[in-house]
């Protein structure tokens, strides 16, 4: 989630921010965040989230949102909820329909950039 947040939105960049301690409560005090022994290597991350459950990733949107009302809240900058949802990054299936209501985009020369 850190990677979506953070400007630059690298895996490196979000790993760093574990490893420095950088975000507090929101990382669970397992034995190596205890232990202070994080590696900052990419690679094993990288492979585990992509046989991470639906399921934990919901639960962490579900967290990262109670976070931000809760913290809005107590500093009375709530003053009205909104949401908005980003899906430059969201894959979906490659349909008919969707190609119709959202056609690939070119590139400088007019040629597809879709799939």
């Amino acid at each position: 989630m850190w990677q979506r947040l953070d400007g630059r939105g690298s895996l490196a960049t979000a790993v760093q921010q574990v490893v420095q301690g950088a975000l507090g409560d929101l990382v669970p005090p397992e034995k190596r965040v205890v232990e202070k022994r994080v590696s900052s290597h990419t690679g094993a991350l990288s492979r585990a989230r992509t046989r991470l459950p639906l399921e934990a990733a919901e639960a962490v949107c579900d967290q990262v949102f109670a976070t931000l009302i809760q913290s809005a809240q107590a500093h009375g900058d709530l003053l009205s909820r909104l949401f908005l949802v980003d899906g430059s990054s969201m894959l979906l299936p490659h349909t008919p329909a969707l190609e119709k209501a959202y056609p690939p985009g070119g590139n400088q020369h007019g040629k597809r950039t879709g799939r």
